[in-house]
């Protein structure tokens, strides 16, 4: 999914998207909150933090159902419309 010629926003999104994927498997596997725990993030701060990890996987599922729906990387360009 990561390429050389991926731009900067979208290696970005994914990368926000993990981070977000991470957290919630280490919250039902361990108990433990990576933005709370190791980001020490609190109050509105954690709520920006989970809207921008669901903004960002909102993104990845819009890319890879262009991804599927056109058949691989061969054929299209991240993030095209």
């Amino acid at each position: 999914m990561i390429t050389d010629d991926m731009p900067l926003i979208q290696l970005a999104i994914v990368l926000v998207t993990a981070i977000g994927a991470l957290n919630v498997g280490l919250a039902n596997v361990a108990g433990t909150n990576l933005l709370i725990d190791v980001a020490n993030l609190s109050g509105s701060m954690l709520d920006y933090a989970h809207i921008a990890i669901g903004a960002a996987g909102a993104v990845t599922i819009v890319d890879l159902a262009d991804l599927v729906q056109d058949g691989g990387y061969d054929r299209i360009e991240p993030l095209e419309d």
